[in-house]
């Protein structure tokens, strides 16, 4: 077995069935989606984005950088609490 550079020895042994999209593929979704918020919102007057965690929070941070390279408007991005998240 030989390991690419960066590869554990266990991801060396899990075969690829399927790969869904590439890192230039998801960078264009996220191009696309930002457009449709800026359409959708007419702008970025009142825009929040609000990610639920933990992979939601990821995906608005994302979704407002997309939109402050697209317009030069930073857009805050909120946390909200996911269902097994603890009272603190």
């Amino acid at each position: 077995m030989r390991l690419e550079k960066g590869q554990s020895a266990i991801m060396a042994r899990i075969e690829l069935k399927s790969k869904l999209m590439d890192k230039q593929e998801i960078d264009r979704a996220l191009e696309r989606i930002a457009l449709e918020i800026l359409e959708a919102s007419r702008g970025t007057e009142d825009l929040v984005l609000v990610g639920i965690r933990t992979r939601g929070v990821y995906l608005a941070q994302r979704l407002a950088e997309k939109i402050k390279q697209r317009e030069g408007v930073e857009i805050p991005v909120g946390i909200e609490r996911g269902a097994n998240d603890g009272e603190n």
